[in-house]
């Protein structure tokens, strides 16, 4: 889930493929953007057909209504979606829709569909030390962050990263610590507020279920 500056709610839906546009009273469906894997796409549309739990696992807002998802595993990747024929943006602070910034409106009512523009896997190195990618969010200066649940790290994407860049590389990353639960529990998602680091976890008994660590530098 992720939000814009003007309280919209983006809900991406891992199994459908798509992301529900919810007003900021959460009343309101105002749109359903599909998110379209053709099954020959290179790297990763093969996988993206036959497995529906290995899908888009977190997003963020772009300037002119792209967004960026990371697939989840198999392989992990940062992928830019837009309406079709738009020129990919690539991925840094001035393509990456800044907190107060409003998700553009769809070209069309209703929404439509969003094609795979620009992709980029991480480089083999990261591979194997992010085995997963659970979500996304940014810091403070606007630099991207992902959530490995596998790995139980926080990696810090290095940027910009041009729409024509072979792979994506970690400049920084950080073990998360034990959580509550021990193995069972794994972290699952990410939020950078002022002076804190709030990451939350799988909770097989009720209870809380949200770390606040320090913030990462």
């Amino acid at each position: 889930m992720a939000c814009d500056g003007a309280g919209r709610a983006l809900v991406l839906q891992e199994g459908p493929s798509r992301v529900l546009v919810l007003d900021r009273d959460l009343r309101r469906l105002e749109r359903v953007v599909d998110l379209v894997v053709a099954r020959d796409q290179p790297g990763f549309g093969e996988g993206w057909a036959q497995e529906d739990n290995a899908r888009g696992e977190g997003l963020l807002p772009m300037c002119g209504g792209h967004l960026l998802v990371v697939k989840q595993r198999d392989p992990v990747c940062l992928i830019e979606f837009g309406p079709p024929g738009d020129a990919p943006l690539g991925i840094g602070p001035q393509t990456l829709l800044a907190p107060g910034g409003r998700l553009a409106p769809p070209a069309r009512a209703g929404g439509g569909d969003h094609a795979v523009l620009a992709w980029w896997p991480l480089s083999p190195r990261w591979a194997e030390r992010v085995e997963s990618a659970n979500d996304l969010a940014l810091d403070e200066r606007g630099r991207l962050l992902l959530l490995s649940s596998r790995s139980r790290r926080i990696a810090r994407i290095a940027t910009p990263l041009d729409p024509d860049a072979p792979e994506a590389a970690v400049d920084d990353d950080w073990r998360v610590p034990e959580l509550p639960g021990g193995g069972r529990s794994r972290p699952e998602a990410l939020c950078l507020v002022p002076g804190a680091v709030l990451v939350g976890y799988d909770a097989r008994d009720a209870g809380d279920n949200v770390l606040v660590l320090e913030p990462l530098d």
